[in-house]
């Protein structure tokens, strides 16, 4: 996460806390988990935004499987991160232009 020493870039995080493909405290690159970036961005004081679905993992799913498509419900929380992710930018790029 070396990268973030020197970037003032809003960052932005939607997972799930079940995640098993990339754990939300994963600290080992190249992969790291939402919650780790949250923490390091908070200790830089880079503007960012956290979001965890309780009870989710990968993909915003019960059980992530690849294979198969996901359901309605998935694609509601889908459209519910997506909502969020534009609000965060939205206040900390847009507007703050």
């Amino acid at each position: 996460m070396e990268w973030m020493k020197n970037t003032r870039v809003p960052i932005v995080n939607v997972l799930g806390n079940l995640d098993n493909v990339v754990p939300p405290t994963h600290k080992n690159g190249p992969l790291y988990g939402g919650i780790a970036i949250h923490t390091q961005a908070d200790a830089l004081q880079i503007p960012n935004r956290l979001k965890i679905f309780k009870d989710f993992s990968h993909e915003l799913q019960r059980h992530f499987n690849p294979i198969f498509p996901a359901g309605r419900a998935t694609q509601k929380r889908w459209l519910e991160a997506g909502q969020f992710a534009a609000d965060f930018l939205y206040a900390n790029v847009i507007k703050s232009n």
